[in-house]
C-alpha cells in the first residue's frame, strides 16, 4: 500500500512541478488525500485494465489519510486547534489528562456542517480544552452532539446566521421544532427514537454552546473571522423557556449484580477467551461439556477478573501501570501466605472519572498473581510493551507499546466471547460478559454482606452509592 501510495503523490508532485515550471518546495500535507486516492486509482487502472478490490481501496484510502494527518500535526507550524482532524495519538500540543481514557478517539471537525457552526464549534472545544473546563471524552461528546446532530438540523432548516433568529419568541420556536426532531425517529440512523436521556443531554449540549459563545461573543468573532457571533446576546443563554427544562433522569438497569451462580458460570467459560484462536478448550460446568474455539484475547480474561475482583471500572483497569502494586509485609512474610483472603498488595489505579479521592486499594494474592501473569505475558509476546508505561497494551497499531488497552477493543472481544458461548442468566435471559459494570455493583453487594458497615464502603475510593436493597449472595 505504502508503495501504490507512493508511486500516486510522486506523479502528483511531478505535476505539480512541471506545471510550475521548475523545482518548488512540496510536502505530503500538500497534497488532499482524496486527489492522492484518485491518481492511484488511475494509475492502477492503467497498469491493469480495472479498478482495484472494495477492499485495497479502502486500505489504500486508511494509508492516504494517515501518511497526510501524521505530516500534517508533526510538520506544519499551525495550531492544533487550526486543523480539522484532533488527534491525540498525533498532536502532543493538544491539551489532555495525564491518563486519557478515550485517547483513541478523534474529533473530526471536517464533517461538522454548516461552516459556521464548524468555525463556532472549533472556538468553543479550544477553549474548554485549553482552560479545562472540558476534559477529550467530554469535548468528543461536545462535538458529536452539537457539531453533528445539531449541524443536520441547522442544514435541513437552512439556517445561515449563527444568531439563528432575532427576537426571543422566534429563537425559541426554532429550538423547539429542534427538541422534536430529537423526540423523533428520524433522530438516529436505526429509525427509532432517540432515548429521552440522550435527547436531554443534545439539549444541555446545545444550551452549552450557546451559552458559551454569548458569554464571549467579541472574542468568538474576531477567532472565527464571523462578525456574525457578536450579535448573540442574553436570548441565547435561555433557548428554552424554563417550563421546557426536562427533570434529569438517570438510566435504570433491571439487574445491576450478578448472583452467585451466574458468576460461577462466566468464570467457568472465561478460559474461552484466553484461549488461542486456532485451538478449543472443553468446558465442563453444571454437568454439561462444551468443546468451544478459542477467542485469543488472555489480555482481555484478566481485565475481566480483576474488574470482577477489585470492583474497579474497565478504564480504571485497561490503564493501570506496567508496576501498579505496592507490597504489604507483616513480620518479614507476605500476608496472604496463610490467609486467601488477607490483604497482600496496595493496587494504584487510574481514576479519571471521581475527583479528589486516593486511586488505591488493598488487594488479595489473587489481584497480584493475575498482575504477574500479565507482566510475564507481555515480557514473552510484547517486549516492546515489557518496558513500557501500562500492564495492558493495545495490540494494534502500537508499534512501540506505549498506548494502553482501549475500551473498545475490550469490549469487542468480550462481545466476541458472548456471541461464542451464547450463556443465560438465572432467569432465562442472555447472560453477557460486556456488562462488566454489574461486576462492580456486584463487589460492593459482597462488601455488605461479609458486614462492610455502609459508611466505610461509602468512603472507598470510587463507590459514590450504595444499593438501598441488598440481596444475599452465596
Amino acid at each position: 500500500m505504502l508503495t501504490w501510495w507512493g508511486r500516486a503523490i510522486t506523479a502528483m508532485a511531478d505535476q505539480r512541478v512541471t506545471f510550475a515550471g521548475g523545482v518548488t518546495n512540496l510536502s505530503v500535507a500538500d497534497f488532499n488525500p482524496k486527489l492522492v486516492v484518485r491518481e492511484a486509482l488511475h494509475e492502477f487502472w492503467s497498469r491493469n485494465g480495472r479498478y482495484p478490490s472494495t477492499g485495497n481501496t479502502r486500505n489504500l484510502e486508511s494509508v492516504a489519510h494517515s501518511m497526510f494527518e501524521h505530516v500534517n500535526a508533526r510538520c506544519t507550524d499551525a495550531p492544533w486547534w487550526a486543523r480539522d482532524t484532533w488527534n491525540l495519538r498525533l498532536d502532543p500540543r493538544i491539551p489532555r489528562r495525564p491518563n486519557e481514557p478515550h485517547a483513541d478517539r478523534i474529533i473530526h471537525l471536517a464533517r461538522i456542517e454548516p461552516n459556521w457552526l464548524r468555525e463556532g464549534v472549533r472556538y468553543w472545544l479550544s477553549q474548554t480544552l485549553t482552560l479545562d473546563m472540558y476534559t477529550w471524552t467530554t469535548a468528543y461528546a461536545r462535538a458529536t452532539n452539537v457539531g453533528i446532530r445539531f449541524g443536520a438540523f441547522a442544514e435541513a432548516r437552512g439556517i445561515t446566521h449563527p444568531a439563528i433568529a432575532e427576537t426571543l419568541p422566534a429563537l425559541r420556536a426554532t429550538f423547539m421544532d429542534y427538541l422534536a426532531v430529537l423526540r423523533s425517529p428520524q433522530s438516529t440512523r436505526s429509525g427509532r427514537a432517540m432515548t429521552t436521556i440522550a435527547a436531554n443531554a443534545c439539549k444541555t449540549h446545545v444550551q452549552a454552546f450557546y451559552t458559551f459563545m454569548s458569554d464571549n461573543a467579541d472574542a468568538a468573532a474576531a477567532f472565527t473571522g464571523d462578525p456574525r457571533w457578536a450579535e448573540l446576546n442574553v436570548n441565547h443563554t435561555r433557548l428554552w423557556a424554563p417550563g421546557h427544562t426536562p427533570k434529569r433522569q438517570t438510566s435504570r438497569h433491571e439487574a445491576r449484580y450478578y448472583t452467585d451462580t451466574e458468576i460461577g458460570r462466566l468464570l467457568a467459560h472465561l478460559p474461552v477467551l484466553a484461549t488461542p484462536t486456532h485451538e478449543f478448550v472443553t468446558i465442563e460446568h453444571e454437568g454439561t461439556t462444551r468443546a468451544l474455539q478459542g477467542v485469543g484475547d488472555p489480555q482481555a480474561a484478566r481485565i475481566w477478573q480483576l474488574q470482577a475482583l477489585t470492583g474497579r471500572r474497565a478504564s480504571e483497569i485497561c490503564m493501570l501501570d506496567r508496576q501498579p502494586l505496592t507490597m504489604i509485609f507483616g513480620d518479614g512474610q507476605p500476608a496472604g501466605e496463610h490467609d486467601p483472603d488477607a490483604y497482600v498488595a496496595r493496587l494504584q489505579y487510574q481514576q479519571t472519572k471521581v475527583d479528589d479521592v486516593d486511586p488505591t486499594i488493598l488487594v488479595t494474592q489473587d489481584v497480584v498473581t493475575i498482575i504477574e501473569e500479565q507482566q510475564a505475558w507481555l515480557a514473552e509476546h510484547r517486549p516492546e510493551a515489557a518496558e513500557g508505561p501500562y500492564l495492558f497494551v493495545q495490540l494494534r497499531g502500537n508499534t512501540r507499546g506505549l498506548n494502553p488497552r482501549s475500551y473498545r477493543s475490550y469490549a469487542d472481544a468480550l462481545r466476541r466471547l458472548s456471541q461464542a458461548v451464547t450463556l443465560t442468566d438465572d432467569s432465562g435471559k442472555p447472560l453477557a460478559y460486556t456488562e462488566t459494570h454489574r461486576l462492580r455493583h456486584t463487589r460492593a453487594t459482597r462488601l455488605l454482606n461479609d458486614g462492610v458497615p455502609v459508611h466505610v464502603l461509602l468512603k472507598r475510593p470510587g463507590f459514590r452509592a450504595a444499593p438501598m436493597r441488598v440481596p444475599t449472595l452465596g
